[in-house]
């Protein structure tokens, strides 16, 4: 996953994934478009994904996210739309 690096968009909607976010998505700096919501998704959002600065949706609701907001999301200076809700996340948004 981590070789891919001039992806741009990935969506995973509803498509039954699970387990964890990968901490190789953060390798993918051209990536503007992430959706993995309305999936099984579980455990922490890896601080890499704040490495994915051309970021600007970011769509990860519905899925059982825990934990805080990593603080090198606010790396994410392009980002336009945000949707974690349904999630059991906890903390205050990255300044």
């Amino acid at each position: 996953l981590g070789l891919l690096t001039a992806m741009t968009q990935i969506y995973l909607s509803n498509t039954f994934c699970t387990g964890t976010l990968p901490t190789e998505l953060g390798q993918l700096t051209a990536m503007n478009i992430l959706r993995v919501d309305n999936n099984f998704l579980s455990g922490t959002l890896p601080t890499e994904l704040g490495n994915m600065t051309a970021l600007e949706y970011f769509y990860a609701f519905n899925n059982s996210l825990t934990g805080t907001l990593p603080e090198e999301l606010s790396a994410w200076v392009h980002l336009q739309a945000f949707f974690i809700d349904e999630n059991r996340l906890t903390g205050i948004l990255p300044s």
